[in-house]
């Protein structure tokens, strides 16, 4: 069919032309591929995309599964973070365990943390456990469990993931990536005029 034979002037009558352009229309099917469905109702025809998306595997990815969480090489400044004193990029990949249930709110987080020296502000390098990555129930890390001997300033928390556990706090439901990226970091000293600051951006 020419498609001109669906224009109308004005003043032409619309209904053959609509009679025209349905003809038109069935000679066009339609064809479900890998996960593709159809429902055909009276209203029209439903497509249903049952695909799964492509896995990136960036930074800091983390997968869990049966209440432990493995995490993919990422940096700190260019520092490789530990889980329980085994470093990210280790032959034997570290696990991450997820012990403590969620928040009132059914959320926790896998951080990275950061400790600096808080009259410099700079990462003591020598110290294999200063980037590590935690599970917590908060975020702000003076309100932690077990707390850090300088009530939280010294160190600077990141999340990664956000866990959802299920209403019976038993099982994690889902996670939502956070980071993405390798991260830069930098503490500003605290002044006269504002509390001490940690700064994270990607790298």
């Amino acid at each position: 069919m020419n498609v001109r034979d669906l224009y109308v002037r004005r003043g032409d009558p619309i209904m053959p032309a609509w009679s025209r352009l349905l003809e038109w229309t069935k000679q066009f099917r339609l064809f479900a591929g890998r996960g593709i469905r159809f429902t055909r109702t009276p209203n029209g025809t439903f497509v249903i995309a049952d695909q799964n998306t492509l896995s990136w595997d960036h930074p800091f990815r983390a997968q869990v599964s049966d209440k432990e969480a493995a995490i993919t090489l990422g940096t700190i400044n260019k520092l490789v973070p530990t889980i329980n004193g085994v470093a990210l990029d280790a032959i034997t990949v570290p696990k991450l365990k997820i012990a403590g249930g969620p928040n009132t709110d059914l959320r926790s987080w896998i951080c990275v943390d950061v400790r600096v020296d808080l009259e410099s502000g700079e990462i003591k390098i020598e110290d294999k456990d200063v980037i590590t990555i935690t599970h917590v129930r908060e975020l702000d890390p003076r309100t932690s469990e077990g707390g850090s001997p300088d009530d939280g300033r010294g160190t600077g928390r990141h999340p990664l993931a956000m866990l959802i556990w299920n209403t019976d706090k038993s099982s994690i439901r889902r996670t939502h990536q956070i980071t993405h990226f390798n991260q830069q970091h930098r503490f500003i000293v605290a002044s006269d005029s504002q509390p001490s600051r940690h700064l994270f951006w990607p790298e």
